[in-house]
């Protein structure tokens, strides 16, 4: 018998992975009633909890995922590519435990393709803001950037003189955004799920970003309401899912209008906000007062488009 263990450097932690069938006093049709008890839904099936609890089955989340329409072919068959000098888009949404960033661009058919997702863990903006720019910079060489952002980002907290959007200025980055209803940007992420006329999905994953596709598949979810109270149109803040799902509904409602269209021609690129990031950018970003520029370019290094 094989056990997966995992054993923690830092904390010197040994865990071991096992399943109660492994215990021949659990491994019984009894034992597995009786641990049902109070965990099935209307219709007598295991609910999420269970599964998530008993046979260590992550990919059980709880409550209703609020894209039920994400099927398996909006996952990309093969890793996403980036293509030389594409059009990217990135969104940012702030958090100390979990910031994050999604990259997004647009294949050679048209479909808007989740290509890597970038998360913090307990660092400041603008660390955060510099790890991205650094890994773009590396991955994605001679790339264009449009970014968008939580409207939260420009307002001041009691931790900074300086708004999110402010630091994440300092390093050469310049997103904008606005106040959004969720049922806005999830109606446009519903119908790029969908099959198009082609026969090919609106909208993919790459493979090898296992957050997004986990929050697709119910990490992003519904909250629970009582019996015959009406579902509203949102999501569950658990402080880890919801910070991806919406960073895509920002960007979404700059690409998209309702309808499905483009908002813009050329994918809703406003010039004012595109950027060409190159090595040498923002050198000084770590020096006092040093200048920011509307839009890349002076100070930072940058090219405007």
């Amino acid at each position: 018998m094989i056990v997966p263990i995992v054993r923690n450097k830092n904390n010197k932690f040994t865990v071991a992975k096992i399943h109660f069938t492994l215990d021949p006093e659990k491994n019984t049709k009894e034992w597995v009633a009786k641990s049902l008890e109070g965990m099935t839904d209307k219709d007598g099936k295991p609910t999420p909890g269970w599964f998530r609890e008993y046979d260590i089955n992550y990919e059980y989340f709880a409550g209703k995922p609020f894209y039920p329409e994400f099927k398996e072919y909006n996952i990309a068959k093969e890793p996403i590519e980036y293509r030389s000098k594409q059009i990217l888009y990135r969104g940012f949404d702030y958090g100390f435990h979990h910031p994050w960033c999604l990259v997004t661009g647009f294949n050679e058919i048209d479909q808007w393709c989740l290509m890597k997702s970038i998360k913090g863990e307990d660092e400041d903006i603008k660390t955060f803001g510099m790890r991205v720019r650094n890994f773009c910079l590396s991955e994605y060489p001679g790339a264009k950037y449009v970014d968008v952002d939580d409207i939260a980002g420009t307002q001041v907290s009691d931790k900074s003189q300086q708004t999110s959007r402010q630091m994440l200025n300092l390093v050469g980055i310049y997103p904008t955004g606005r106040k959004q209803e969720i049922a806005e940007g999830a109606t446009i992420i519903r119908n790029k799920l969908k099959l198009r006329v082609d026969g090919q999905p609106g909208l993919l994953v790459d493979p090898r970003e296992q957050d997004m596709i986990d929050m697709f598949k119910g990490g992003l979810h519904y909250p629970e309401t009582k019996e015959g109270q009406p579902q509203r149109e949102e999501y569950d803040k658990d402080g880890y899912f919801d910070h991806p799902g919406d960073i895509l509904r920002y960007i979404s409602t700059h690409l998209f209008s309702l309808t499905g269209q483009h908002e813009m021609s050329n994918y809703g690129i406003d010039h004012k906000h595109l950027s060409y990031q190159q090595p040498g950018m923002g050198e000084d970003i770590m020096q006092e007062n040093s200048g920011i520029q509307d839009s890349l370019g002076g100070d930072m290094g940058g090219e405007l488009l």
